[in-house]
């Protein structure tokens, strides 16, 4: 037994060769076949980056920039508008006679309590008005006495014609021209169909200043507005715009295409220039104004032509440096992998 010492050394010592030479042909699979993946990963990519590059400037022109923000200005525009008005019928509701009107004094009083409470914030002046035309009591006068006779012209058309609630625009020109929303709801009423209405009105221009998108597209000289079928300019970014015609201002032809019941993204020549025009249709207003509402939005073609170059700009350097950085982790991979 003593004999023989060496017979336990010849087992330990060829043990630990026989394990490290088949992990080191594996890790030798490992790498080559990483490398292999990478090798055949960067044709792939650079194939990825170029269909996306082509595909997303494409998709940017085709979908036009322009049409979202453009429907966008139009929903929130239409809920701050329907939101007043439902605002202005709450309190209408609550104007309510039977036998006898009212006194002035006691719709001054119920309106007054509507404005303490902020209900009727968006509007600078009220009028209740009965089916007679005759008109029994004023809310800030100031601010309602000039209009009353389209005020009274309006009850009378929601009388005529029926539903809930009209609305009818304003313009008034001068150093700072500004378009007037007259809207005018039912107040309540008696099963032997007495009541009448409450005209409300409001600074159009100013209250969807706040809310007017303009293209943020670099070094474009783009505009927003809100237009009617009429062509009159309601409100917009560029405030020299206001209570003009559209067709006044070289854009007939977009006019047209809206009196045609198209909205849209399109383009038109606008002063022998293509330009860009996304618009929206306010739906929610149709059949309370005599006329539909179109929130636009326009810019240069050229300028968003440019953004789409940009961006295959972009691309086309992503595509350059990944290139460079794929190669460069192969050849390390590679190289660790022989030296190994």
């Amino acid at each position: 037994m003593d004999e023989n010492p060496s017979k336990p050394l010849q087992e330990t010592d060829s043990s630990p060769n026989t394990g490290r030479r088949p992990a080191s042909r594996e890790g030798w699979k490992w790498y080559l076949g990483f490398i292999f993946v990478l090798i055949a990963g960067v044709p792939a990519l650079v194939l990825l980056v170029f269909y996306y590059r082509t595909v997303a400037a494409t998709y940017y022109i085709t979908r036009n920039p322009l049409q979202p923000s453009s429907r966008m200005m139009a929903q929130t525009m239409e809920g701050v508008l329907i939101g007043n008005m439902r605002d202005l019928s709450s309190t209408a509701e609550s104007l309510t006679w039977s036998g006898s009107t009212p006194s002035p004094d006691t719709l001054r009083e119920t309106i007054g309590k509507s404005i303490q409470s902020g209900e009727l914030s968006g509007f600078s002046g009220m009028a209740v008005i009965d089916r007679n035309d005759q008109v029994l009591a004023t809310q800030d006068q100031r601010d309602i006495g000039p209009f009353l006779d389209s005020a009274r012209s309006l009850a009378h058309d929601l009388f005529v014609t029926g539903g809930t609630a009209r609305i009818r625009t304003i313009s008034v020109r001068g150093r700072t021209p500004m378009t007037l929303l007259l809207v005018a709801v039912r107040t309540g009423k008696t099963d032997s169909g007495q009541g009448g209405a409450l005209v409300g009105l409001q600074n159009l221009s100013a209250l969807m200043n706040r809310y007017i998108l303009v293209p943020k597209i670099p070094s474009s000289p783009g505009r927003s507005y809100l237009l009617s079928s009429s062509g009159a300019v309601l409100a917009a970014s560029d405030r020299t715009m206001v209570g003009k015609n559209i067709s006044d201002l070289g854009r007939k032809q977009v006019l047209e295409r809206f009196l045609s019941g198209k909205s849209g993204p399109f383009v038109k020549t606008v002063d022998g220039k293509p330009v860009l025009f996304g618009s929206s249709l306010l739906v929610d207003l149709t059949g309370l104004s005599q006329e539909n509402w179109f929130a636009v939005l326009e810019a240069p073609k050229n300028v968003v032509d440019a953004v789409a170059d940009r961006i295959r700009l972009n691309l086309d350097l992503i595509v350059f440096l990944l290139l460079p950085a794929f190669i460069g982790i192969v050849i390390f991979l590679l190289y660790r992998s022989l030296r190994g």
